[in-house]
């Protein structure tokens, strides 16, 4: 998350962290890691260097991210509504 406003998008963010908690845990996501505290979500993955692999690994992430979807849509949604109120 970047941008002036990062901080206060991600205030929003940790309000909705609690209900998605087992569902980073079950994933082996990290909710804004120490050296990422702007990620609302970070994930290693270990692959070796052929394509193919790559591509897999890439489907599975993109796959196991796919959760976040809906709770970055509605966040976004309450984060603009807060930006017109202001």
């Amino acid at each position: 998350i970047e941008g002036k406003r990062a901080e206060s998008f991600l205030q929003m963010f940790d309000e909705r962290y609690p209900q998605l908690r087992d569902s980073y845990q079950k994933l082996g996501i990290t909710y804004r890691p120490g050296s990422r505290r702007n990620a609302i979500a970070a994930k290693s993955y270990e692959t070796d260097s052929s394509v193919e692999a790559m591509a897999k690994e890439m489907l599975r992430a993109f796959n196991e991210f796919r959760f976040l979807e809906p709770e970055i849509d509605a966040a976004l949604a309450d984060f603009g509504r807060e930006a017109v109120d202001v």
